[in-house]
């Protein structure tokens, strides 16, 4: 899709954790919440409901794959999962660690937080989730 970022894989080449056959395993840019990752489907779709069946389940499993590795490596106290595209209108959720010491533990992620990824941080966290 034109001027779609999320349709073009160079513009988050840095932040990449692994290449599925249909998605991208990346980190966000904000790690507030420590492993805050994005899972992006490699196709353009808008809706999840748009998506043929075979490619359903393959990112379902993708995506409960990233979960696992996540509480695995991290621990938090929940993980929040969310796909909204009101922002990037391509298919993608955010898996968000939520953990106790978390300002609002108890609401809704904050999506507004700073850029925190810095390369250094970067590689850190792509060798604990690949451990």
């Amino acid at each position: 899709m034109k001027n779609c970022p999320f349709c073009t894989p160079e513009n988050f080449a840095s932040r990449m954790i692994k290449e599925f056959d249909r998605a991208y395993w990346i980190l966000a840019e904000n790690q507030f919440y420590e492993g805050y990752s994005i899972l992006i489907s490699k196709q353009h779709f808008r809706e999840w409901h748009e998506v043929p069946e075979e490619i359903v389940a393959e990112l379902n499993q993708n995506l409960r794959s990233i979960a696992a590795t996540i509480q695995a490596k991290f621990q938090p106290h929940k993980l929040n999962l969310a796909s909204l595209g009101n922002v990037v209108e391509h298919l993608h959720w955010h898996i968000i660690p939520r953990y106790l010491s978390d300002p609002n533990s108890g609401g809704p992620p904050n999506f507004s937080m700073p850029a925190t990824l810095t390369p250094e941080l970067f590689d850190k966290l792509k060798e604990k989730l690949n451990a």
